[in-house]
Order: structure tokens, then sequence, then C-alpha cells
């Protein structure tokens, strides 16, 4: 168990000891609601009665910019999960195999990653990220409606804590029958104002991220991807006979030599092809070279082009050192160098690698889980190409860094799913007010919302049975 696992499950319990002595001796304020428990007081109240006094005009004229974003915030959702509903059930094994077999729905819970076997999609989600992250949410998203509320001259009779085990959230109480007999626009706009903050919140932690990221990391580092292949005629093949490193040595009739690995020979058989693609008989290949090169003849590798910049002025025959990283450990390699096909009086090591750009054209080819390939997208900020090393401790740098990531993701996340068109979300009574400021029916409005309702929840359900199936059947 790493250190900082230890340290955060070390404050999870003396957090879970501090709610709980704070709601016993608040017990006699505490009213519980379902399986929830709320603690009621008038924090916030003037605050937000100054600013929407103060930011009057500013206020009105963005809430035509509120309402739309949250409308297109709610086609957003509903396009990604009526997307993988489609996926899921139309192409189940190709989906699961391209989501890695992990759960298509899982909650936001400190370790939900590993708990769900979904680390090649989220970094470590410490319990700390998730009391300051989800405090950040909870306050600006109440806060916002709040101050709308005020804004049009809705009574908000409380403000406070709501407390499920040791989750903690925050809620802003109106008066219901004043809020509902407000127009239609009025109440649109102060359903949206919250995740229309959260969404600002998070471009907002996104600009901090790429500041953060960009002043304390520098490059160290290029992955290598593959190694230098060409195409050969298997008709031309005259031998093929293992050698060490799990390779295949294959020989053509006119002497030249080329390898596969065991695992490119299994997947395939070559007699069934007129051509193949081969593994140019290289010191790269020969040596294993795998990882990040870092450093070579003690030049410092910061950017792809910087390898064949060394290259250039070497010759065949001559040997260089490389150092390559690859989970943190480092090898240093001496390497003779070969010669390059294209010119033989150049030196050749025959490692390939492929651009960020190249990257991600390969995700967004694959198709699959729409939400997973976002992520993927977005965790590019850090280029997985490149060896990144902080100007300072990498513990406390990585941590820093991850907890902005999560601050950035979880604003975009709530500010999607919570205009999802269901009644627990703002999205609900949103849908609605939306739908009945076209149709000026109540009755028609109420009708067409319970049938979108449905459809969401029916399309969640498809996504969670299609999984299972898939699983049961293809695994």
């Amino acid at each position: 168990m790493s250190n900082l696992i230890l340290i955060d499950l070390i404050l999870f319990v003396i957090f879970c000891i501090f709610i709980s002595l704070f709601l016993y001796k608040k017990r006699k304020n505490l009213k519980r609601d379902g399986i929830v428990f709320l603690y009621k007081t008038k924090i916030g109240i003037d605050f937000m009665n100054k600013f929407a006094s103060k930011n009057k005009k500013f206020l009105h004229k963005i809430r035509f910019v509120i309402i739309g974003i949250s409308v297109l915030l709610m086609i957003t959702i509903i396009f990604i999960v009526l997307t993988n509903s489609y996926l899921y059930v139309a192409q189940p094994k190709k989906t699961l195999e391209l989501t890695d077999k992990s759960i298509p729905i899982a909650p936001v819970i400190p370790y939900f990653p590993q708990i769900f076997k979904m680390e090649k999609f989220f970094p470590d989600f410490y319990f700390v990220y998730f009391i300051i992250v989800f405090s950040i949410v909870a306050v600006f998203h109440e806060m916002a409606h709040g101050i709308y509320m005020v804004l049009y001259k809705v009574r908000i009779k409380s403000t406070g804590f709501l407390f499920l085990g040791p989750i903690l959230g925050a809620f802003v109480e109106q008066d219901d029958k004043e809020f509902k007999n407000k127009k239609n626009t009025e109440q649109m706009a102060v359903l949206g104002a919250g995740v229309f903050t959260n969404l600002l919140l998070s471009i907002i932690f996104g600009a901090i991220l790429l500041l953060f990221f960009f002043s304390l990391y520098q490059p160290s580092g290029y992955l290598i991807t593959g190694y230098a292949k060409t195409q050969i005629n298997v008709s031309e093949i005259s031998s093929l006979e293992g050698i060490e490193n799990n390779l295949t040595l294959i020989t053509t009739i006119d002497g030249k030599k080329y390898l596969l690995s065991q695992k490119e020979i299994d997947s395939e058989n070559i007699s069934n092809y007129e051509k193949i693609n081969v593994n140019t008989y290289s010191p790269a290949i020969l040596n294993n070279l795998s990882g990040y090169i870092t450093e070579i003849d003690g030049k410092s590798i910061r950017k792809v082009e910087d390898i064949p910049e060394i290259l250039k002025n070497k010759k065949p025959g001559e040997k260089i050192k490389i150092k390559t990283e690859l989970e943190g450990l480092e090898k240093i390699q001496e390497i003779t160098l070969g010669e390059n096909p294209m010119n033989k009086s150049v030196g050749f090591l025959g490692v390939a690698f492929i651009t960020k750009e190249q990257l991600q054209r390969r995700i967004l080819e694959k198709g699959g889980n729409i939400i997973k390939r976002t992520l993927i997208n977005l965790s590019l900020i850090r280029n997985p190409l490149i060896l990144y090393k902080p100007k300072i401790n990498k513990d406390v740098a990585d941590y820093f860094y991850y907890l902005i990531w999560w601050a950035m993701m979880i604003n975009l996340f709530v500010a999607l799913f919570n205009m999802l068109p269901f009644g627990i979300f703002d999205g609900g009574r949103f849908s609605y007010l939306l739908i009945l400021s076209i149709i000026k029916s109540k009755e028609k409005a109420e009708k067409i919302y319970k049938i979108i309702s449905s459809i969401i929840i029916l399309a969640f359900l498809l996504i969670i049975f299609s999984w299972f199936f898939a699983r049961l059947v293809f695994y």
C-alpha cells in the first residue's frame, strides 16, 4: 500500500469520526429525509441576497444564455445515453472489448476506479479528492440556484448540508409554491443556474490544470510504440527460426533477414497470406528496446524529433548508450547500430513512433463508448506518448495535478448528468417547462415528459442488461 493511500485512509477514518460526533452533537437540528440527514442553517443567504441585488442587470441579461446552455447540455447527455445504449445492444462484444470489459455505470465514490476495474480510464480518486471536489461542486451549484431564486423573489427557507454517511452535500430550500408560480423562463433560469455554474467551474479548472501542468512538468522522454516494419512476399520466405527474446528470424531466398515476435506468428497463419508485415532486422528489436527513450549518449530527449536529430550523424557499427524508463524503472543499454535500409552509410536503430494526432485518430477510429473515448481524449492534455517529469517531488505534483483534473471532470459530469430529463435531477422539471413553453398544454407536456423520462430509464436498463449479457455470453 502506497503512503498516499495509507494517509488518505487515515484521513477517511478521522473524517468519519468527526462527522459522527458532529451529527450526534447537532442531532436536535437534524432532519431526516429518507436515507439522508439534513442540517439546516441560514449560511449564505445574506451573500446570495447581496450578490443578486448588486448584479441584478447582469443576471437578467445572461438568463437566456443559462437556459440555452442548459438545453445544449440536456441534448448532449440524452445523445450520449442513447448512443451508448445502442452500442451496447447492437455491438455488445465489440463495445465490451473497447471498454476493457469495465462496468458501464459506476458511482463516483472514493477508489471507484479500483473497485470497478476502471483504472484504464480514470486516475486514482482518493477520499480527500472526493470531499474537496464534491464540496466545491455542491456549494457553488446550490449557491447559483439560490442567487436566481433571490433575483426572482422566491423565498429561501434555509440552506445547509446533507449527510449520507460520510458523503456530504449542500442544499438550498426554497418555497416551492412561490417557485412554481413564477414564469417558465424564470424557473428554467433557476434550475439551469446550477449546471451553468458547474460548466463554468469545469472550464476554469481546465485552465488551471493547463497552467499547473506547463509550469511544473517538463518533457523528459518519448515512448517507443513499435519497431521499423516492412512488407514481404510470403512466397519469398526460405526459412523461419526461433531466436532469443521470443523472436522468430525470417530469412528470404535472397538472404535478407526480418523478425516477428512469437505473438505475431501465433496470431496469424502466414501461409494464408500473399504478403505479410514484418519487423526490419534492427538493433532495437534484437535488444528488446522498450519504454520511453530519455537519453541517447547523454543527450536528453524532449520531443520525438530529438531522436532522429541525434542519430543522423551516427554510423553503422557505432555503439550508443540509450537510457529508457518504464513504470519508474530506468535502464541503460549499449547498442550497436545497424545499416539503414534507405542509406547504408547512416546508422540504424529501428524504433517506431506515433504522434499525438495519430493516437487521437486511432482512438476515434475504434469507436465504442462515447464517454470513455471523450475521457481518453481529455487525458491527452498530458500526452501519454511523452514522459513528463515534475520540477518538484513527483508524488506531490501528481497529487495536486489529479486533484485539479477531478475538479474539472466532476464539474463537467454534474453539469451533464444533472440535466437528464428525469425527476430527481434539475433536468426533470427543466425539460417539462421547456416542453410546456413550446406546446402550451400542461396535459400534453406532462405526457411527453413522462415518455422522454421512460426512454431514458429504458436506455440505462438496456446498457446494464446488455453489459451483463455480453459478460455472460462472451467471457
